[in-house]
């Protein structure tokens, strides 16, 4: 499975069942079992097979679903005890029916009849430990899009029609001398302010939604720096656009139309 080998050794041909019992124990073992020292060189008791030395700590190995956290666990060579049950990993290259036919007869040459049942390829097993998860992911993705695409059009809207309702005072202010830049700045800004403050509240929201997000869905974090920058980047163009076309049609507006309309 090339795990990773933290301390110590893997098992080798060696261990017979007339050596002294071995076993290696993954991470999340000696983190519960031995949490201020190393698991390497201490006594483990099998049962009635008696008592097993750890000769070796591996990496934590994802057994029951990705989306969950790795359990204790303990491994003992084939050659000291050997399973009821077996379960073969075949690492290999090419189409997949010509490595079961490999493995299928690997099999029978070491005994004829014992079936060659349950195969599956390791992409399958992954993919069927996650599709809860992809589930409830894509959901929450369409229903995040809609959410972002209604926050958009809502704050087009709000700050458009606000920028328009200004036009009669935009012109009265050129009327008395004020410059078209000074107006368009004016207007952006004014625009914008609400913006600002109602981000920094979203974004305090989203934080906290995050957190309870993460105990639904795996590998997600409470802070995803992009997650948020592409959120920020779509709102604050959409209100800049909100503010600039109403504020560029209101500064173009002759003086004396706004005058006469007031």
């Amino acid at each position: 499975m090339q795990t990773t080998l933290l301390r110590g050794r893997f098992p080798s041909q060696s261990d017979t069942q007339n050596s002294a019992l071995i076993t290696v124990v993954n991470s999340a073992f000696e983190r519960v079992y031995f949490p201020d020292k190393n698991a390497v060189g201490k006594q483990l008791g099998l049962g009635g097979r008696g008592q097993a030395t750890i000769v070796g700590v591996v990496a934590d190995l994802k057994q029951e679903g990705i989306d969950r956290p790795a359990q204790p666990a303990v491994f003992v060579p084939s050659t000291q005890i050997i399973p009821h049950a077996v379960t073969f990993f075949v690492r290999g290259r090419g189409d997949r029916s010509a490595l079961l036919s490999v493995a299928r007869t690997a099999v029978r040459s070491v005994n004829k009849v014992v079936p060659l049942a349950n195969v599956a390829m390791l992409d399958e097993l992954v993919q069927a430990s996650i599709s809860g998860p992809r589930v409830r992911t894509t959901l929450l993705s369409l229903i995040a899009g809609a959410a972002l695409f209604l926050a958009a059009l809502g704050l087009y809207g709000v700050l458009a029609y606000s920028v328009v309702q200004r036009s009669t005072e935009i012109g009265i202010r050129m009327a008395l001398g004020a410059s078209a830049t000074q107006l368009f700045r004016t207007v952006v800004l004014d625009g914008m302010r609400p913006v600002i403050i109602g981000g920094a509240v979203g974004f305090a929201a989203a934080y906290a939604a995050g957190r309870l997000i993460r105990s639904f869905l795996f590998g997600t974090v409470p802070a995803d720096p992009l997650t948020y920058l592409t959120a920020v980047l779509i709102l604050a163009a959409v209100s800049l656009f909100a503010c600039a076309i109403p504020g560029m049609r209101a500064i173009r507006i002759d003086p004396m139309v706004s005058l006469r309309q007031q």
